[in-house]
């Protein structure tokens, strides 16, 4: 695979090679397998070891990962892990059981989207696949130079952000990794762990690090794709908006030739734009859906840990602002995706206003069939009514379609049930 994971931006300054730099992203993290999109498309993937080798070693390890954690559970004190009880004696707080219940969770998601992202690929039926094969040798003349450059440079910037966390994350999981095998250690000299256990525990304890550092590495890399590709249809639709903006301000100036010609154009520009949006939210429902589950079950398992720990420490602390951040970013992401539809409804509101002012002055100038014949103005009335009703947008799974009134009241929603769960639950249990 031709993907550095470290790479913070990209070369060319060319929109069709954000694109292509998504598809690395995509291949890598969300299938795990190594295929030409060629291939895709003449349906004729080649399943041989060399496609299917990442897969392999990454599921294997991260199930080794769930099969370690799930013993640390149900089996917390045995002749060949070190318990949990000697975790908590490592890292310096209480009740980690709360953490590996939470990362058994996210593993267990995580291998479920790539293996419904797998399926669709092997039947031929991903709509990210058909995004890029689409938009591989996107032509920037079709935006704006101000709306092409802000593309570029939003994902240029999103990339680099992500690399830069990425590594700080990934020197705190060596430093773990570190501060782990040095107390094993000393445990095993001062005999309070066999050599078993500790040859054991380590080496399923590094295999984990290992996975939460691809976890972690997906994450990133993926989230600062997936905005970039949402605010790469935001601003496709804002482009759009602007051009129906401007037919409200001389609508007679222009002869009919024109003005019929700008709506051919409005019109199919519109319903392509609709179209693929609506293909790439059935992958885009999946990962909201999975994003969404995971920061709910983040807080509640960091406010359980929170609330049994006697004395706040560096560790304890960045482990219950890492799970809580994760609500904070679902946050960032519902507020971008919240946009698309107002400027669907900028763009429904212009033309209907442009239909009136038109007929009208038609009618004053009795000139209405030399202007806008009833044919031309039916269909028009009719289009604008499916614009008022088309959901323009991404959803969070099946369950709703994200707007700005639905993000708000999300966020309501979600600050209060933290604030009950954590008078119910927490402050219960340390009374």
């Amino acid at each position: 695979m031709n993907f550095h994971l470290f790479k913070p931006s990209i070369e060319n300054a060319e929109i069709k090679f954000c694109i292509r730099r998504g598809f690395e992203i995509f291949k890598f993290y969300n299938l795990r397998i190594n295929y030409d999109l060629f291939d895709y498309q003449q349906r004729k993937i080649s399943w041989t070891y060399s496609t299917i080798k990442p897969a392999i070693w990454i599921t294997l390890n991260g199930w080794i990962s769930i099969v370690f954690l799930v013993c640390l559970i149900i089996w917390p004190h045995n002749d060949y892990l070190i318990n949990i009880d000697t975790f908590d004696k490592i890292i310096g707080s209480k009740r980690n059981d709360f953490i590996v219940i939470e990362m058994i969770i996210v593993f267990i998601l995580h291998d479920y989207l790539w293996y419904h992202f797998l399926l669709e690929v092997i039947h031929y039926k991903s709509s990210m696949n058909d995004f890029f094969i689409n938009n591989w040798q996107y032509d920037d003349q079709q935006l704006a130079p101000q709306y092409r450059n802000y593309l570029i440079q939003f994902f240029r910037k999103s990339q680099f952000m992500a690399v830069i966390f990425l590594r700080c994350f990934i020197i705190g999981l060596l430093a773990i990794q570190f501060i782990f095998s040095y107390f094993s250690f000393d445990f095993f000299k001062y005999h309070q762990i066999t050599l078993t256990q500790l040859i054991l525990s380590s080496t399923l304890f590094f295999s984990y690090i290992i996975q939460c550092i691809y976890l972690i590495s997906d994450a990133f890399m993926s989230i600062s794709f997936i905005v970039f590709n949402m605010e790469f249809f935001i601003v496709r639709l804002k482009q759009l908006s602007s051009k129906s903006a401007l037919i409200l301000q001389n609508p007679f100036q222009s002869s009919i030739r024109e003005r019929k010609l700008f709506w051919y154009r409005f019109h199919s520009e519109y319903v392509a734009l609709y179209s693929e949006t609506a293909k790439i939210n059935l992958t885009a429902r999946s990962v909201l859906f999975f994003i969404e589950l995971l920061s709910k079950s983040a807080v509640v398992i960091s406010l359980l840990f929170y609330s049994q720990q006697t004395n706040m420490n560096v560790q304890n602390t960045i482990a219950t602002l890492a799970f809580m951040s994760t609500s904070s970013l679902v946050n960032i992401l519902y507020f971008r995706v919240a946009h698309m539809p107002s400027y669907n409804r900028i763009c429904w509101l212009s033309i209907h206003r442009w239909i009136a002012r038109t007929q009208w002055l038609s009618m004053e100038r009795k000139k209405f069939h030399n202007r806008l014949p009833l044919r031309h103005s039916l269909k028009s009335c009719l289009f604008v009514q499916t614009m008022t009703s088309n959901q323009f947008g991404f959803t969070c799974g099946r369950m709703f379609f994200i707007t700005k009134f639905k993000y708000i009241q999300l966020f309501i929603m979600n600050f209060h049930m933290a604030i009950k769960f954590y008078k119910k639950i927490c402050l219960t249990k340390i009374h």
